[in-house]
C-alpha cells in the first residue's frame, strides 16, 4: 500500500495498533470468562458428589441407640434411674 504522506502512513499504524490492542483485550476477556465458567463446573460438580455421599452416609448410617428415641420417655426413665 502506498502512502501519499508520512501522517497517512502514521494514522494507518495507528489504527493498526488500537485493532491489535483492541483483539488482545476481548481475548483476555473471553479467556476470564471461559476460566470463571470452569470453575462454576467444577465447584458445581463438587458441591453434588458431597450431596450424593451425604445422603449414602445418612442412609447406612447405624443408629446411635438401639431403640427409637422418644425425648420425653428418655427423660423420664433417666430421672427414675437416679
Amino acid at each position: 500500500m502506498q502512502y501519499k504522506t508520512f501522517a497517512e502512513k502514521e494514522a494507518d499504524n495507528g489504527e493498526k495498533i488500537f485493532k491489535d490492542f483492541n483483539n488482545f483485550i476481548n481475548m483476555k476477556i473471553k479467556t476470564l470468562f471461559k476460566t470463571i465458567f470452569c470453575a462454576g463446573l467444577v465447584l458445581t460438580l463438587v458441591l453434588y458428589l458431597c450431596h450424593l455421599y451425604g445422603n449414602y452416609i445418612e442412609k447406612t448410617q447405624e443408629p446411635i441407640t438401639g431403640y427409637t428415641y422418644n425425648g420425653f420417655e428418655e427423660k423420664v426413665t433417666i430421672r427414675v434411674q437416679i
